[in-house]
């Protein structure tokens, strides 16, 4: 177990400005942020353990509108509220965007966050991760850091190597499987290509063979008009990772759901499609992708929140797509 009287160092990372912590200390600044950080070899026991940890906090008053924000009746950041100014004034975007052929609202990565970390007094520190490379897209531009440290501080205070991987239960975006996408896996005896929908089997589990490595990511290629819809839910849109995601296709009479962050694998959810697509209930597609879906609570969220959430996304995509 670590927390952040453990640390050796300063106790921020450096992101805008130095005010994200490795581990909240005196004051938690929002929800999901690392209090605590524990480790096990047996990935069922330390969940086990975290069911264990109490927190105990004196709450502050919020601010949680704009309008509250900017009225100043609670200052719980800087002196006004404000996090960061800036101004930027070029060209007509409005303009452009209404001849624009295709507008791109959202982004996403494809691998999960994952480290690995060695540390000693005598070597130092070292850590392996996923992190940026090229442009930045949400969870994988600057948030890996945190991840960085929180791997390496286990790794310093017991002295053995520590992996720290967010798997598709925890990290995952499902449009793979709405763009029924197939895997180029490689290896020294050849090539094989699998449905993305089949390459997940379990909890940590895929068919990648150990000599194999995922080469391509292929998409089939479509003229056929589409609405395309996907939606990360999080603490915060970009540098945070989903509590639920979810992404939908609708082309022609062709409608595909895929749920991510509600199970040891992320669900296409059939039956619920086929209850969007006989007809408009929304409140029988919501019954239908409860029994569809498997969220658990862990240290992002909880069960019931992420069944809530994943209940009111249907709803959302068929108003989007129907624009």
């Amino acid at each position: 177990m670590v927390i952040a009287r453990d640390i050796p160092g300063v106790n921020f990372v450096a992101q805008i400005l130095s005010d994200q912590p490795y581990l909240a200390e005196e004051r938690v600044n929002h929800c999901e942020e690392a209090i605590v950080l524990l480790a096990h070899h047996d990935p069922y026991l330390v969940e086990k353990a975290r069911r264990c940890v109490r927190v105990v906090v004196d709450p502050l008053a919020p601010v949680l509108t704009l309008e509250d924000s900017l009225a100043q009746r609670e200052i719980i950041w800087g002196e006004d509220n404000i996090f960061k100014k800036f101004l930027v004034e070029k060209g007509d975007i409005d303009s452009v965007w209404a001849h624009a052929a295709h507008i791109v609202e959202e982004q996403l990565y494809i691998e999960t966050n994952g480290m690995v970390a060695f540390a000693n007094p005598l070597d130092g520190v070292a850590v392996w991760g996923s992190l940026q490379t090229g442009g930045g897209f949400g969870g994988k531009e600057e948030y890996p850091s945190l991840l960085a440290g929180h791997a390496a501080l286990l790794a310093w205070k017991f002295g053995k190597p520590v992996k720290m991987i967010y798997d598709r239960a925890e990290d995952s975006s499902p449009a793979l499987l709405v763009y029924e996408a197939d895997l180029e896996l490689q290896s020294t005896h050849g090539t094989r290509r699998v449905p993305y929908a089949s390459f997940h089997t379990g909890y940590k589990q895929t068919v990648l063979r150990k000599d194999e490595l995922i080469a391509r990511i292929r998409l089939p290629r479509t003229r056929t008009p589409r609405q395309h819809y996907f939606r990360k839910v999080g603490t915060r849109n970009a540098q945070a990772i989903s509590k639920v995601c979810f992404s939908g296709i609708t082309k022609l009479n062709c409608v595909r759901i895929a749920v991510g962050s509600v199970g040891p694998v992320s669900p296409r959810c059939l039956a619920t499609v086929t209850s969007v697509a006989r007809g408009p209930s929304v409140m029988k597609a919501r019954e239908i992708l409860a029994r569809e879906i498997a969220p658990i609570d862990d240290i992002r969220s909880t069960a019931r929140y992420r069944l809530r959430v994943a209940q009111n996304l249907p709803e959302e995509f068929l108003r989007a797509t129907a624009k």
